[in-house]
């Protein structure tokens, strides 16, 4: 393992590359006692002892991390890296809060989904935790888990929030312009929303004009 590349980005922190490929933040202070230097070879009781402080580093991160909020195994494993620790660190310290249950997909799923429901629809929030990086088999889990409880309040809340979305949009129930109808049905398609529930909501909606009481 050669040092390839040191090169300071702020006052206190410098970015080492080793092998030209591989690359991790340390503080100058950190990289001078681990003999970061460019060219320089790093024997392997150095490496052992960097791995050990990115290591116990990376878990210290982890807990302030998730003393703020919830994250995914993924996502947290992505914010490890872009905080400049080693592949191998970051794997670690992720395995050790899922080991502890500080971490859970399939809780983090679940309270996504529960908080989002009111406003997104399954198809948003799906395509959101899979953003998020939520293995796509516990997404559907829970989704499933979640119909299971009570699929007909998730549907009639999918058609609220079209409803909603149809009003903000100024769809007007009472004008059957083919052009305009299928220009707000791309609309919430494109958000999400089946045709089912978009039709559903349409119909509410002219049926709520043609009997305002």
């Amino acid at each position: 393992m050669v040092v390839t590349g040191v090169e300071r980005i702020s006052t206190y922190r410098v970015k080492i590359t080793l092998d030209e490929e591989r690359t991790l933040i340390l503080s100058a202070r950190e990289a001078a006692s681990f003999g970061m230097e460019e060219g320089r070879e790093i024997d392997p009781a150095s490496w052992e002892a960097l791995l050990a402080q990115q290591r116990s580093a990376a878990i210290a991160k982890c807990g302030k991390l998730l003393q703020g909020m919830d994250y995914s195994a993924a996502g947290l494993k992505d914010k490890l890296l872009r905080s400049g620790f080693l592949e191998e660190a970051a794997q670690e310290a992720v395995e050790k809060m899922q080991e502890a249950h500080y971490v859970d997909d399939a809780r983090y799923a679940a309270t996504y989904l529960k908080y989002h429901l009111h406003d997104r629809s399954l198809s948003r929030i799906r395509m959101d935790l899979r953003a998020k990086g939520v293995p796509g088999e516990i997404v559907e889990q829970e989704i499933r888990r979640l119909e299971e409880e009570d699929e007909g309040t998730v549907k009639s809340r999918e058609v609220e929030q079209a409803k909603k979305l149809l009003t903000k949009r100024h769809f007007d129930p009472d004008n059957p312009d083919p052009a305009i109808v299928r220009k707000q049905m791309a609309y919430l398609y494109g958000k999400g929303y089946g045709m089912e529930v978009i039709r559903q909501a349409m119909e509410e909606l002219a049926e709520a004009s043609e009997d305002p009481e």
